[in-house]
């Protein structure tokens, strides 16, 4: 019954589940009062004529919660947003249009804001095409979110290296995204409970 604050992109948001992803399924199974705030499409980073990042709504959190549990990554890769530079130590200027500078800012708003909550970030699944090649630069951007990560202490799964899912042939499209996908990018319900709720709710409660 500890609260969760929920958040990230439409693997968050759970597009082809219902809109019932991991967030929603570890918080009602567990009887968490919670929130899911995850958008489809939004980034990590700010951008310009945009004011939906990711960075922005976690700036925005008001209230208590027990456990921050976020996600992102997905649409900068997409979008080729500027990945950054890690900044030496805890009070430079960070630039919150890259990946790393947004993924440090979340950090920091979360570390001064909600010292004592459980946070924990899910860096997704690997993603490719039907015919199973992995998508251009997924690795160097996943690599630059956890130094973020690292550097401001903030515990993370990396589910591109330990899930075992992806879209490996047209059976596992099939199966575990469902129709309308090529990427393996969203996945659907059985995804979620089979590859993604076992490992978050096992570190959540590890932490």
């Amino acid at each position: 019954k500890k609260t969760l604050y929920g958040d990230g992109d439409s693997v968050a948001q759970g597009v082809k589940a219902d809109y019932r992803s991991y967030i929603d399924i570890i918080a009602i199974k567990n009887a968490m009062p919670y929130t899911n705030k995850a958008v489809g499409g939004t980034t990590l980073a700010k951008q310009n004529g945009r004011s939906d990042s990711i960075l922005e709504r976690v700036q925005a959190m008001v209230g208590t919660y027990d456990n921050v549990l976020l996600e992102g990554g997905y649409n900068d890769l997409f979008n080729l947003l500027p990945i950054g530079t890690i900044t030496s130590g805890f009070t430079s200027t960070l630039d919150e249009f890259t990946v790393i500078g947004a993924t440090e800012s979340i950090c920091k708003f979360l570390v001064i804001n909600y010292p004592l909550a459980k946070k924990l970030f899910v860096l997704g699944h690997r993603i490719g095409t039907d015919t199973y090649q992995e998508y251009p630069n997924q690795n160097e951007y996943w690599n630059a979110i956890a130094s973020a990560l690292e550097k401001w202490s903030i515990d993370y799964i990396d589910l591109r290296k330990t899930s075992g899912l992806c879209a490996y042939n047209a059976d596992w499209l099939a199966d575990y995204f469902g129709v309308g996908e090529t990427m393996g990018v969203h996945p659907n319900l059985s995804a979620y409970t089979n590859f993604y709720v076992p490992q978050i709710e096992a570190k959540m409660k590890s932490l």
